[in-house]
This record gives C-alpha cells, sequence and structure tokens, in this order.
C-alpha cells in the first residue's frame, strides 16, 4: 500500500528482535513512530467471536476449538486443562485489565474461571449476568441451581430465588443491589438485604448514587407506585416514567418524573415542579456541577425542554438525551418541526437540516473509541472496499461539544450530502460521513472521517488526508497532539500516527481499539496472516 500522501517512501527502518517480540521504527516526515510487536498466539482453530481485548488494549484473550475440547487462551499462554464449552460473551477482564474471567463448560456443568482458578460448578448461568466492580476487584454473576438463581459474589452464593434481575455494584464496587422475583412477588436487595414484598419494580433496576451511598427506585403495590429511598416514607403516585429516576452527579440531588391525577411532573427532592400533560422516558437529565435539570415534555401536543424551570420552544419532536457542555453552561439538544431538524443550543436553533445525525464527544471527558467503520473489518475476513450507508440512514441522535464553550459539532444532511457542523460553519459536503466529529481534550482541535464516492479519508482540523479505501478507529492522544487512525487500501490496513504510519497488518483483533497509555504511546491488537499481535507504538519527534 502507498502511504497516506504522494511522497518518498519510508525515510528509515531500523528492526530490532526481541525475546517477545520486535521493534520497527518508521520514519516519515516530522514524526517517528516505534512499533513493537508481540505474538499473542495464532488464529489456528480459534474461535472468532471468542476474542476478547482488554480495556488498556495490551491484552488478550481467546478460545481455541479441537474435536470437541475448548482451550482458553490469555496472553498467548493457555489455561491448563480443557473445557467442553464457552458461554456467548463468555469471557471478560476487569475495567482496569487486571483480571480475567472465563464463564465455561465442564463435567456438564458450567463453572466461573478467574484469572485461571476455576469455582464451584453450576447448571447454567444466566446471560449477560456476569460485571466485575469498576476496580475490578470484585465480580458477580447470576447462577442456576437446582431450578432456582442464586447471586455469586467473589464466588461466594447468596440467597436463592425463583428470578435475580439486574445485580449490580455500586460504583465504588462496596455495595450490591438486584431486584428478586418469588412467584408473582419482586423485592428488592440491597447489601443483602430485602425490602418488603412488591407487585412490581420499575425497569427492575435499582439506581445508585454515584458515590454508592444511596439508592433509589420506582416500585408497585396494588395500583400506587411509591418512590423509595430509604430515607421517610415514600409517597406514591399513579405512575413513574421509565429510566425516570436520576441522581446529580454530586448525589445531592435525587429527581424523578411521575404521574398523579392525570397530570406529569418532577419531584426534585422536596420540590414540586409544575404539571406536564406528559414527561418522556429516560429524559431527566444533570449538569455536570447537578445546579441544572432538564427534561422533555409535552404541552398542547407538543413536545419541548424543560431547563429547571425555563420552558424551551415547542417542536413535533425532541431527541434524548439532553447534553450539557462538561463546564454545565450550555446545553444541546436536536429537535424537529416537520421534516426539518435542528440543533438547538442554548434555546437557540443553529439552522435546519433533512437529517442531523452524530454521537456525543466530550472535550476533557474520558470517552470510549469511537465506533469502527464497517468497512474496516476486525476479524479474519476480507475487507471489503464497498462503502457503507450507516452514517447516512442513521436517526437523529445527538451532538459533540468541545470545551471551548460553546463548540458545538453535528453531522447534518442537505439531501443525500453530508456536512459537519462546527460552531455554527458547515463543513464541504460529503457523501457519507463515516466517523462522527471528535474533539480532543481542550477542544481546541478536531477531526472526523467522511467519503466521496468510493474513497474515505480523514478530515482533521479541516485539512483532509490522501484518499484510501477505508479509515477507522480514529482517535486522539490524551495530550491532543498526536491523532492516530486506521487507513485500508489495496487490501493492505496500517495505523497512521500523524505523518508517519505502521507497516501492513492482516487486520484487528475483533473490539480492539486505539489506546493511549501516555501522550505519546497507544496499544491495539491486530493480526498478520495466522499471527496474533500485540501491538504497542511510541511516537517521537521526527528528525
Amino acid at each position: 500500500m502507498r502511504p497516506p500522501a504522494s511522497r518518498a517512501p519510508v525515510a528509515r527502518i531500523a528492526t530490532i528482535f526481541l525475546i517477545l517480540g520486535c521493534s520497527i521504527t518508521w520514519a516519515r516526515g516530522a514524526t517517528e513512530i516505534d512499533v513493537t510487536e508481540t505474538p499473542l498466539g495464532t488464529t489456528r482453530h480459534i474461535l472468532i467471536k471468542s476474542t476478547t481485548p482488554s480495556p488498556d488494549g495490551k491484552r488478550l484473550a481467546y478460545a481455541t476449538a479441537t474435536g470437541k475440547a475448548v482451550q482458553i487462551v490469555v496472553d498467548g499462554k493457555p489455561y491448563p486443562g480443557d473445557f467442553q464449552g464457552l458461554a456467548a460473551g463468555g469471557i471478560s477482564f476487569s475495567p482496569d485489565s487486571k483480571h480475567v474471567a472465563v464463564l465455561a463448560q465442564t463435567g456438564g456443568k458450567w463453572v466461573v474461571v478467574i484469572d485461571g482458578a476455576a469455582g464451584q460448578p453450576y447448571n447454567t448461568y444466566a446471560k449477560g449476568s456476569f460485571a466485575f466492580s469498576l476496580d475490578g476487584a470484585r465480580w458477580l454473576v447470576t447462577a442456576d441451581d437446582a431450578g432456582k438463581r442464586l447471586l455469586l459474589v467473589d464466588g461466594k452464593p447468596g440467597k436463592a430465588y425463583d428470578d435475580i434481575i439486574h445485580p449490580r455494584f455500586s460504583a465504588d464496587g462496596k455495595r450490591i443491589a438486584y431486584v428478586a422475583r418469588v412467584d408473582t412477588h419482586f423485592f428488592a436487595v440491597i447489601d443483602g438485604v430485602e425490602s418488603a414484598p412488591y407487585d412490581a419494580v420499575m425497569d427492575e433496576t435499582i439506581v445508585f448514587s454515584p458515590d454508592g451511598s444511596q439508592t433509589a427506585y420506582a416500585a408497585r403495590a396494588g395500583d400506587r407506585w411509591s418512590l423509595v429511598t430509604g430515607s421517610g416514607q415514600p409517597k406514591t403516585y399513579d405512575a413513574v416514567a421509565h429510566g425516570g429516576i436520576a441522581f446529580s452527579p454530586g448525589g445531592k440531588r435525587l429527581a424523578a418524573a411521575v404521574s398523579d391525577n392525570g397530570q406529569w411532573f418532577v419531584v426534585d427532592g422536596a420540590s414540586v415542579g409544575k404539571p406536564f400533560a406528559r414527561i418522556f422516558d429516560d429524559s431527566l437529565a444533570f449538569s455536570a456541577d447537578g445546579k441544572r435539570l432538564a427534561f422533555v415534555a409535552e404541552r398542547d401536543g407538543k413536545m419541548l425542554v424543560v431547563d429547571e424551570s425555563a420552558e424551551g420552544a415547542p417542536f413535533d419532536a425532541i431527541e434524548t438525551p439532553l447534553l450539557f457542555s462538561p463546564d454545565s453552561h450550555h446545553l444541546a439538544y436536536l429537535a424537529r418541526n416537520g421534516k426539518q431538524w435542528t440543533v438547538v443550543l442554548d434555546g437557540k436553533p443553529t439552522g435546519d437540516f433533512d437529517k442531523v445525525s452524530s454521537r456525543p464527544i466530550f472535550a476533557g471527558s474520558l470517552a470510549s473509541p469511537m465506533p469502527g467503520n464497517p468497512a474496516l473489518r476486525s476479524t479474519s475476513e476480507p475487507a471489503s472496499s464497498a462503502p457503507s450507508s450507516a452514517a447516512a440512514s442513521t436517526p437523529a441522535t445527538q451532538p459533540a461539544l468541545g470545551a471551548q464553550a460553546p463548540r458545538l459539532a453535528f453531522v447534518a444532511a442537505h439531501g443525500r450530502q453530508m456536512v459537519v457542523v462546527v460552531d455554527g460553519k458547515e463543513s464541504a459536503a460529503f457523501d457519507e460521513i463515516v466517523l462522527p466529529p471528535l474533539f480532543n481534550s481542550d477542544g481546541a482541535r478536531m477531526a472526523f472521517a467522511a467519503r466521496r464516492g468510493r474513497k474515505q479519508f480523514a478530515v482533521i482540523d479541516g485539512v483532509e488526508t490522501a484518499p484510501v479505501d477505508a479509515i477507522g478507529r480514529l482517535t486522539f492522544s490524551p495530550d491532543g497532539k498526536h491523532v492516530a487512525y486506521a487507513s485500508q487500501s489495496g487490501g493492505e490496513l496500517r495505523i497512521v500516527v500523524d505523518s508517519a504510519q505502521t507497516g501492513p497488518l492482516g487486520g484487528f483483533i475483533h473490539g480492539a481499539a486505539l489506546v493511549f497509555d501516555s501522550p505519546d504511546s497507544f496499544n491495539t491488537l491486530a493480526f498478520r496472516a495466522n499471527e496474533l499481535l500485540g501491538i504497542h507504538v511510541a511516537i517521537k519527534a521526527g528528525k
């Protein structure tokens, strides 16, 4: 594959073979990168859907199958013993990447294997119930034993119920809550203590405050719903909105969208807000400082945003979630009148568009990596250069705010042409926005990926890179000085870092991202031919 621009080829290549891999220096223009590759196994007999990268991009776990035997491999080393099966999504890394859990079958039963140590076998586990605490120190999973469900916490079984629903840790990992069912009765179980029996628990979910010190849930007894907080006598209502309970980020405020006597209103602590014909599900949003609460309500057949007590303009439709800027001073949301969409910033529409499509990325806040471009496959399947129409067909979602108030970016459409709108100004028109706008940490820089015809390219600070077959995994370094992305052309995949690029790779491991561990280095997981590789890229100034 040719470099992203029509310049001289790689200026210097130095290869140093290491015990666990090799380090290669690639230099071009003003940037040099040292690429270290660490072998992590081969694709032989691998179960592709089992490949699981760690959150830090440094570790890889997967399963291989030979005949009826399944073997678990972590960091290129097989676990002792064979298993007969692997649960769907049965491999998980802890958020800190230090621990790995495997739900596997052995001897006709299922076990949880934590860092290679297998626990007590059970008949089965509830799909999707395994979870680590955010600090990675604890884990839980719902097991089936003789037709009953019980919650295992760090391997220790709890009380058996007919069902256990939505078990979860508090953010600090110290507390656990879930909804349990016995026959037709539901219980809120918090730190092992059962509530009184209810006829239903809203969303079958218990909400923790951000610091984990408080809980709240809505429960129904007969025809009335109670907002249960663990302090004082709960008040009862005719209804509570789905997703209608929210703590402020600091935990000082608790708001709930409730209905009584045919009217909807928000209860914010002891304060009761003005009535509306409806308050929409999942629409409560607090600002980062907790001083502002916004939600979407209905009046006279129109939707409007209520910011504290101030009402916005009426629209035919408003998308949630509502979006506060990181400094809490600005509020943005997507709205529609007739067939025209707009982004409303601080109560003012920013223009009229046929579509608005974007994913929120807040400068200065932690964000997950950009979603992969469908044209950039992450498994061993051959990559296709056929353009994707996903961005053009995506319904209105939410804009992205930069930290420099009120830097605002979103993807919009005029007919079949797509534009990126930044600070109220439209970019050139494209056939498709492949990856939505991404701000760096201080909001000073922005990047996205676009397509014209069958070719894609990154647009970084308003400058288009050379066209290739596909672009993906666009990301900034923590200090915002470097930008990295995946580039595919002519069947070859490379990682581009500023003006430098790696050698060719076969593809990315499913789910792998470019994860920076410092301002000048990042990790990812890839493959070449039949070899699985850990990739570490160190960035330095060119000579």
